[in-house]
This record gives C-alpha cells, sequence and structure tokens, in this order.
C-alpha cells in the first residue's frame, strides 16, 4: 500500500504539497485542490495534516469515573477563558491524554472534501504527525515553518521569522527542554548545543505506526457521497466471478 502526505501551505487548506516515498526516496508534488486525488490508487493511504493554526491542543486527563458527557463539560469550564470564538462554533476532540479544539466548519469542509476520494484516510494535526515514538519533544522544520510536536501530544508551528522569540518562551516554560531537531537551521545550532540534529527529511516518519495517534476523518454523508457509495457497490459486484451470483 502506498502512503501518501498531503501538507497544506497555509490556513485556507486548499493548495497543498503531497509527499510520497518510494524505495527511500522522498518525491513531491503540488496540487491545488483536494478534488486533485481522485486519481490516486485507491488502495493508497493518504494522510492529510491539518495546520497547527486551525487546531489547537491540550494535555487533558479523563476522569474514567465520569461520563463522556461530563468530561467533555469538565474540560469545557477549564479552558473557556482561553477560547476566542463561542463555544459551539467548535468541535472538541479527544485522543489519548489529550483534547483538540478545531472550527467546525473547517472541519466539516475537510471531511466533505476527502469524502470524494476513494482512499484510506487519516486526518490529524500537523504537529501529531511528528509525534516522536519515545515520547521526546521534536522540532521539524518543513516549507519554511518550524512544527513544534511535544512530548505530551500537543503542539504548534511558527514561521522562521517567530522562531527565536517562539524558542525562548518555550524554554522558559520547560526547564531542560532539549529537543530531536530535523532541521540545519544556525540559530536552533546555537541555542540547543546538546540536542540531536537529523536531516529535514519525510523518510523515516511514511513507516511509523499511525494506529497510535489521532484521526480526526470522519465519512460526510451526504447525497453525493451516498450516491458514490452505491455506486462503488455496483462497481464491486460487477467484477465478483459469475458463479458467485449461482
Amino acid at each position: 500500500m502506498n502512503t501518501y502526505i498531503a501538507n497544506f501551505l497555509d490556513s485556507s487548506c486548499k493548495s497543498f504539497d503531497l509527499y510520497s516515498c518510494n524505495k527511500g526516496i522522498i518525491s513531491s508534488e503540488h496540487f491545488l485542490d483536494i478534488d486533485d486525488l481522485k486519481n490516486l490508487d485507491n488502495s493508497s493511504l493518504l494522510v492529510v495534516l491539518i495546520p497547527s493554526i486551525l487546531i489547537t491542543s491540550y494535555q487533558n486527563l479523563k476522569n474514567t469515573g465520569l461520563s463522556e458527557d461530563i468530561n467533555l463539560a469538565n474540560f469545557i469550564s477549564d479552558i473557556d477563558n482561553k477560547i476566542v470564538d463561542q463555544i459551539s462554533h467548535n468541535e472538541f476532540l479527544f485522543h489519548g491524554n489529550n483534547a483538540f479544539i478545531v472550527n467546525k466548519v473547517i472541519l466539516e469542509d475537510l471531511n466533505k472534501a476527502l469524502t470524494q476520494l476513494d482512499n484510506n484516510i487519516i486526518l490529524m494535526p500537523e504537529y501529531s504527525f511528528f509525534k516522536n515514538e519515545y515520547e521526546q519533544d521534536v522540532i521539524f522544520e518543513l516549507n519554511n515553518k518550524f512544527i513544534f510536536s511535544n512530548s505530551d501530544g500537543t503542539g504548534t508551528a511558527v514561521s522562521s521569522g517567530a522562531l527565536e522569540q517562539y524558542c525562548q518562551m518555550i524554554s522558559d516554560l520547560k526547564v531542560g527542554y532539549n529537543p530531536l531537531i530535523y532541521s540545519d537551521d544556525k540559530f536552533l545550532k546555537e541555542k540547543y548545543p546538546n540536542s540531536n540534529f537529523m536531516a529535514s527529511n519525510l523518510k523515516s516518519f511514511f513507516n511509523q505506526d499511525f494506529d497510535r495517534l489521532p484521526n480526526f476523518y470522519k465519512f460526510h454523508f451526504s447525497y453525493q457521497s451516498i450516491l458514490y457509495l452505491i455506486w462503488l457497490i455496483i462497481l464491486s459486484a460487477t467484477t465478483l466471478p459469475f458463479n458467485l451470483f449461482i
């Protein structure tokens, strides 16, 4: 099964770079819309990365003795003063010990577009994709921005112009901050001389265990998507051996 990584270039979630890995060689193509991926092999895995600016993450330790609704209400109460827009405008998503907040319209639009594709789909925050299996903090440079994937499952991304300021902030908050860094950036090498540096290469992330990462893709039921499902069922039936119907 081929794996593809779609990384949006900005918060509009329109144009993106699509990465693939063949025999250890990473290649990329530029696309202007998700709809352009309809020609992908239907057995392939498509991992779509939500821009960090669109999805906020928090640590969230659930109380297993309480219901899902009560846990959700408690979480919203805890972070209510940190949410800029109305609570009802947001979707609250949970994975492991983390909670994520994303605008409902943004998430629905992404799921609508992805539902039109005939692929195995994973939709996650871009910083979750770089979450280290050994629970290390990670900084990954990609497309002129720096993605911070924290050991606690949270994360963010900043432009090169904001890198120094953000690094100072996170170092003040996390004593002994010593991330694994996928970049050759001069400032990062001076700021974190004791860190391990690796080339900014996606290769090692293509073979990771995606089951341990969040997946916020949800099939969007609509008139068009139901018609598409019916067409797939009919197509599958017509390709079965004739003697199965006797």
